[in-house]
């Protein structure tokens, strides 16, 4: 072990006098018991009392109850310490249930599940980070506002702030960084901005402390920003979604949404990549291009079959949608899809990973979501997907079907259905006669 002169007392001391090690679990409280309300586990105060009793924690508290809050008064009388559980337990619930994690009724006290507490437990996040996202989180966010939410989390106050770091942080963030710092670099949010955005623009960083902080920030933050994308979906914000999940995807590939999406095949040599970019090319144009026009494009003809080889591979769904009334409120909707790309073991596995929803862009609202597989055996299928959505009156102009890539940047597709033409079943239908039949025996 390497440690300073000053410590080293007390870490003699922890081999030599045997002192106990006491519990810290009282800190990360509301977060387990929330994990225990997601899987079932507890579903009241009570349950998670006698939950408590199987923790390290409680053996602590038999054995030592004054380091924990509870006097020899209260440990004499309640030597099970049922009223103590108890009483953290309550606690831990209603610090859950000011953060929307939970629902709590203090009457009952039963425990109530919601969607950002299963959020929150799918993917470790803690929930300070629920309290800081509750407040910043709003429907219509730019992505600069929502890298600096997501930088905002609890989980990046680990990154500190030194003073002989500050001119390289001031350096990257002048160089490196395409949006807005939404918070000082002197501040951990600042830095930890800085350092995502230094991350995915591929920059150099020099000093040692930066670069472990660097790695330390890129990879808490894809889970982080693939939370608050869930979060975001299951409220129904169909905007700040999509731009969770394309800051998502610029931390896996390390790349910018307004880069080519050429640049995630390492085969492509980056001057290739830098004229189409200066070109300002288009993935669907340069598929309406031959080989040797794209080659003319990028003043190297050897490339220009590359580019279209690679332009083929890169995902894409052909989509098209229909809708029938079932009631003035209820549409069903059916969804045909087709994968329009080339397969390619090497790029895309066995399985490619996509997420659609269907939103009213006017109106900001994610009306159906979910996750869509499509495997490299039914590649050459037509998929058909059917599914309910709601409607309202006024009717909107149309609503989009949208297929966004989990994985691919750059890999989206959307139609539209438009509501010009519907017609809606009746208000009030008419009543039918009554038949003539003999009534039922009672």
């Amino acid at each position: 072990m390497i440690t300073t002169h000053q410590a080293l007392p007390r870490y003699l001391a922890l081999l030599t006098d045997q002192m106990p090690i006491e519990s810290s679990f009282i800190k990360q409280l509301p977060d387990h018991l929330n994990a225990e309300v997601v899987s079932g586990t507890v579903t009241n105060v009570r349950e998670g009392a006698a939950w408590l009793a199987y923790t390290y924690l409680y053996i602590r508290m038999l054995k030592n109850p004054m380091a924990y809050g509870v006097t020899y008064e209260e440990a004499a009388q309640d030597r099970m310490l049922d009223a103590k559980r108890l009483d953290l337990i309550t606690n831990a619930a209603r610090v859950l249930d000011q953060n929307r994690m939970v629902r709590f009724d203090p009457r009952s006290g039963n425990l109530a599940v919601t969607d950002m507490g299963r959020t929150a437990s799918h993917y470790y996040i803690m929930h300070e980070s629920v309290e800081q996202f509750n407040g910043l989180l709003s429907e219509i966010l730019t992505e600069a506002q929502a890298l600096h939410v997501l930088c905002a989390a609890k989980e990046f106050e680990e990154v500190k702030v030194r003073p002989e770091e500050l001119d390289e942080v001031d350096q990257l963030r002048v160089g490196c960084c395409p949006l807005e710092v939404g918070a000082a670099v002197e501040e951990s949010a600042g830095k930890a901005n800085v350092l995502l955005q230094a991350y995915v623009s591929r920059a150099r960083v020099s000093g040692f402390t930066v670069i472990s902080d660097t790695n330390y920030v890129a990879q808490n933050a894809g889970r982080v920003g693939r939370a608050l994308f869930e979060v975001c979906l299951r409220k129904g914000w169909c905007s700040v979604a999509a731009i969770f999940l394309r800051i998502c995807k610029a931390l896996d590939r390390r790349m910018w949404w307004f880069e080519c999406p050429l640049r995630q095949f390492d085969t492509l040599s980056w001057d290739v990549v830098r004229k189409l970019e200066e070109k300002h090319a288009k993935i669907p144009q340069l598929l309406d291009m031959t080989a040797s026009e794209i080659g003319q494009l990028v003043q190297h003809m050897r490339s220009g079959k590359i580019v279209l080889d690679l332009a083929r591979k890169l995902p894409y769904l052909e989509m098209s949608a229909s809708v029938q009334p079932i009631t003035r409120g209820i549409l069903r909707m059916t969804v045909k899809i087709h994968a329009s790309f080339e397969w390619s073991d090497r790029w895309h596995g066995t399985v490619e990973p996509w997420w659609i929803w269907v939103e009213d862009a006017e109106n900001e609202r994610v009306y159906h979501s979910e996750p869509w597989l499509l495997h490299k055996r039914q590649k050459e299928e037509v998929h058909v997907g059917a599914f309910t959505i709601p409607i309202f009156e006024p009717l909107p102009p149309q609503y989009t079907v949208r297929a966004v890539s989990d994985h691919w940047m750059g890999a989206e597709s959307s139609v539209t259905v438009s509501f010009r033409h519907l017609i809606l079943p009746d208000r009030h239908p008419p009543h039918t006669d009554l038949l003539d039949l003999a009534p039922l025996p009672k």
